[in-house]
């Protein structure tokens, strides 16, 4: 979210189920405040990680990148 505030190209990577930010409550013009709010600055992309096309284009993008941030449990990059 910092990142992408002061100005650096932010590609955030959701699941097809989506995200829970977006059920919580407080709407502002049908979407959720709390995701706004969390998403801003951000571009989104919807990947299903358990498909090996999603796989290889993900990671095709963090290819050319100079930072990547994840927050799966331990050894699941790995595991892609």
């Amino acid at each position: 979210m910092i990142l992408g505030d002061m100005g650096a190209e932010v590609i955030k990577i959701k699941p097809p189920w989506g995200e829970v930010a977006r059920l919580y409550a407080s709407f502002y013009g049908g979407m959720s405040s709390v995701f706004l709010f969390l998403d801003r600055s951000k571009k989104g992309m919807t990947f299903n990680l358990k498909m090996h096309k999603a796989v290889e284009i993900a990671k095709a993008l963090t290819e050319k990148r100079d930072i990547i941030v994840e927050n799966f449990k331990r050894g699941t990059m790995d595991k892609l």
